[in-house]
């Protein structure tokens, strides 16, 4: 253990030449699998948390919490507290929380697994919209190969546990994307078959057969 922390048996991470040995630095943005929004803050109290952490003055917290919230489509609910919103309106809350931020860098570990598909793609569409106007480096966990193949730019299969790369797959779809048009092109449909026969034959290894 160091400072609290569970040491790597191997390897390290490396932000633009610097090996993280701590907590993430501050240019380093998560969202979680569930919203974790803060029941007894308000939306507007919630996005801005990160601001006030980061001793950000009044006025220019303000400017940026109501931008954050017309970006995610929220105006109207500013003064409303999680348990009155929706579960997509929450996770929407928790994105803009980290977004507000301007991460260089955002790690999204399956936002979006518990939500139903319309919302679902309704975030999808949101997320590339925000996407093109920041341009951050987004690493999103998914096991939702539809969800990957719509958002990303690179795929990255995984092995069965242990858990080793299987695959660095390029996704040549072009930007910006439809969500909804985008699934019934013959571009999409190459890009799943490609990608569902290397899951298959991790499958096969999982049942004992030879891929």
């Amino acid at each position: 253990m160091i400072g609290g922390l569970v040491s790597p048996s191997s390897g390290s991470v490396i932000i633009d030449g610097t090996v993280v040995a701590g907590v993430a630095p501050p240019r380093v943005g998560y969202v979680f699998q569930k919203d974790t929004v803060f029941p007894w803050r308000t939306v507007g109290r919630n996005i801005a948390v990160g601001l006030e952490y980061r001793g950000i003055p009044p006025s220019e917290r303000m400017r940026r919490v109501r931008e954050a919230i017309a970006l995610a489509g929220l105006e109207g609910f500013e003064d409303a507290f999680p348990a009155t919103l929706s579960g997509g309106m929450r996770q929407r809350v928790a994105l803009m929380r980290t977004l507000v931020v301007d991460p260089e860098i955002l790690l999204m570990d399956e936002p979006f697994g518990a939500l139903d598909t319309h919302t679902k793609l309704t975030l999808h569409a949101e997320l590339l919209a925000l996407w093109e106007r920041r341009r951050q480096t987004v690493v999103f966990v998914t096991h939702d190969l539809s969800e990957a193949i719509t958002l990303a730019d690179r795929v990255v299969v995984m092995t069965r546990r242990p858990g080793r790369l299987k695959l660095v797959h390029e996704v040549k779809l072009a930007r910006p994307r439809d969500v909804i048009g985008l699934r019934e092109s013959d571009e999409y449909a190459r890009e799943y078959g490609r990608l569902w026969h290397v899951l298959g034959e991790e499958l096969d290894v999982a049942h004992g057969h030879r891929a």
